[in-house]
């Protein structure tokens, strides 16, 4: 059996290659808080009906379960508003808040998730009016 070898610097090359957009869930600068929620997105339907959980970085969990009923309920298994992501619930429109405040811009930045559909929205308006 040949053995093969390969230099020290394409292995760490490649450990350390990745794209613009890195990972699910990934907190970067770069990319935008809808294309790190909505992407994170992962759904299942069990006994209760559909249930989405939506992730970023080690730090950041929520978790809606019986979408679309009104059995619907939000599970903030981690959220805490001294990281870089975190929620809360708008009472008015019905949505989940995801925040991120970019402390070097100084520009909040904020996506909406519906519990009727489990969508991300960019605007709580839309979610609101989501069915």
């Amino acid at each position: 059996m040949k053995k093969t070898y390969f230099p020290l610097f394409f292995c760490v090359l490649a450990a350390g290659f990745q794209t613009q957009a890195g990972p699910v869930g990934e907190i970067n600068q770069d990319r935008s808080l809808f294309d790190i929620i909505s992407k994170s997105q992962n759904c299942e339907f069990i006994t209760s009906g559909k249930q989405c959980d939506y992730a970023a970085g080690e730090f950041f969990k929520i978790s809606i379960a019986a979408i679309g009923t009104e059995r619907a309920g939000i599970h903030f298994e981690k959220s805490n508003s001294s990281q870089p992501i975190y929620a809360s619930f708008g009472i008015s429109h019905g949505c989940v808040i995801v925040n991120r405040f970019q402390g070097f811009k100084g520009i909040p930045e904020f996506v909406f998730i519906s519990p009727k559909n489990g969508i991300v929205y960019n605007s709580w308006v839309d979610c609101g009016a989501a069915l």
